[in-house]
């Protein structure tokens, strides 16, 4: 058993051989349990949407250090998946606990752009075609689902567009695509991917739309984010190739 968690759950994620089915199953157990955690006992006594507008810059701090951590970095527990997502919620925790909903965004404010400023020089903007081409099938998307009274919160969802599109010309530019869901709709054709998860996501809205008041601003806040800091990952490593 214990060869077994380092092979298939350790070793692929210090390597960088991406996901597998195992590591898949293990890092949805652990999100569903985090979410329902941090609910209980910490998120649930605070106003959703003041949260929201705080947590939105730690977690773009988070994308841009887990594109770093491919190039500055070296792999360890607080740099990779899950254990980035924990520092952050950490670092987050303590900041609402010690300060205001504003001066919190605003330390998450600074922390993005001191690390975005440090991931330019491994940006090189040769693959900018394919950042562009994204715009299109986001903005066809994001118009046509506005219209649904179902997609009323479009933080939950619309970072989730993006990301679909800019993993799917990313790949095709020349990324290779970690999860094992992912990679094998882009074997078939990267722009699947895109296509597929776009058609998905109001299904998944639709599966959380008796969730009532507050929570169902947290959820849609954690559906939102999951998409939000990969999207921007995904973004700086088309611009890095």
């Amino acid at each position: 058993m214990f060869e077994f968690l380092i092979d298939k759950l350790w070793t692929p994620m210090f390597t960088r051989e991406g996901y597998n089915p195992f590591s898949t199953i293990l890092l949805a157990f652990l999100l569903i349990s985090f979410v329902e955690f941090y609910w209980k006992f910490f998120a649930k006594k605070h106003n959703q949407k003041e949260l929201r507008f705080a947590v939105i810059p730690f977690i773009l701090f988070g994308g841009i250090l887990r594109f770093l951590d491919s190039r500055a970095l070296s792999p360890n527990l607080l740099t990779i998946t899950p254990g980035i997502y924990f520092l952050l919620a950490a670092i987050f925790t303590l900041c609402i606990h010690f300060f205001s909903y504003s001066k919190t965004r605003k330390i998450g404010i600074t922390l993005s752009i001191i690390a975005l400023l440090f991931s330019f020089s491994y940006l090189n903007f040769s693959k900018t075609f394919f950042a562009l081409a994204v715009f299109p099938f986001y903005y066809l998307f994001t118009k046509i689902y506005n219209k649904f009274p179902l997609m009323k919160d479009s933080f939950a969802w619309k970072p989730h567009i993006f990301e679909a599109w800019v993993t799917s010309f990313g790949v095709m530019a020349g990324l290779m695509e970690e999860h094992v869901l992912a990679g094998a709709l882009m074997n078939i054709h990267p722009l699947l991917f895109g296509l597929l998860k776009s058609l998905l996501i109001p299904l998944i809205i639709y599966l959380v739309k008796d969730t009532k008041g507050e929570q169902k601003i947290y959820i849609g806040t954690i559906i939102g984010l999951i998409g939000l800091g990969p999207g921007l990952r995904d973004l700086l490593e088309l611009f890095s190739l």
